[in-house]
């Protein structure tokens, strides 16, 4: 399964007024570049692959209804009708696409892959964050932790001048739709997010990282079939 939490720019239109003065930019509603990674990469790999229907800053699939996280400063003080219909319309369908997709294969008792593709800035307050990548996996996830040793060395080899790290985003115990995913469905799934620097987010930097992506994931589902 690949999902992009952040790959949405819509906003619906009855919602258009809370940006009117704002003068947003679509690389502004969404993360910059991560759209285009999920159309290079999920057709290659996916046997099920889902955008948002909306930006996050109308709501965040990667953020929990019952945390207060998945509504943006724009839309945390709509009306609890208004709150309500972007959870029905938008938010749930969201993740209940992947759940019915993960319980048919809960059923058949095969193993699942989730990669949720992002972007990141690479200079945070004029500071540079010091990587491209970014992989967020379980660290206690012994097979999690091995796909990301397998992705960072496929990087190493096609393209030794990104730099990849390891959970130095965000830690991965916080809120977010991989880590909804992997208390729904134990052991039978492991998920990563992939984070790409926006600096790396033009036409050959794009290429490589889906084709390294997509080799890894091709080369995990014929070994995990075999064992």
């Amino acid at each position: 399964m690949v999902s992009c939490a952040h790959g949405n720019s819509h906003v619906p239109s009855e919602f258009a007024s809370i940006f009117d003065e704002m003068q947003m930019s679509d690389d502004t509603m969404c993360e910059y570049g991560a759209r285009q990674l999920f159309e290079n990469i999920a057709p290659s790999i996916a046997d099920y692959a889902e955008l948002p229907d909306v930006s996050h800053l109308i709501v965040d699939v990667d953020g929990s209804i019952s945390d207060g996280t998945a509504f943006s400063e724009y839309t945390q003080h709509l009306s609890a009708k208004q709150a309500g219909q972007i959870v029905r319309d938008y938010y749930l369908p969201y993740l209940m696409g992947f759940e019915e997709r993960a319980e048919d294969w809960i059923a058949a008792q095969e193993a699942m892959l989730l990669i949720d593709i992002h972007t990141f800035e690479p200079i945070v307050q004029n500071i540079p964050v010091g990587m491209d990548i970014d992989l967020v996996f379980c660290h206690t996830n012994n097979e999690e932790r091995s796909f990301a040793l397998r992705l960072k060395r496929a990087f190493e080899k096609r393209a030794p001048w990104l730099r990849v790290r390891f959970n130095a985003l965000h830690k991965v115990e916080e809120d977010s739709f991989v880590q909804h995913m992997r208390d729904m469905y134990g052991r039978l799934l492991r998920g990563i997010e992939i984070s790409v620097g926006q600096n790396v987010i033009f036409p050959e930097g794009i290429r490589v990282v889906s084709e390294v992506i997509c080799d890894v994931a091709k080369k995990w589902s014929t070994d995990s079939k075999e064992h």
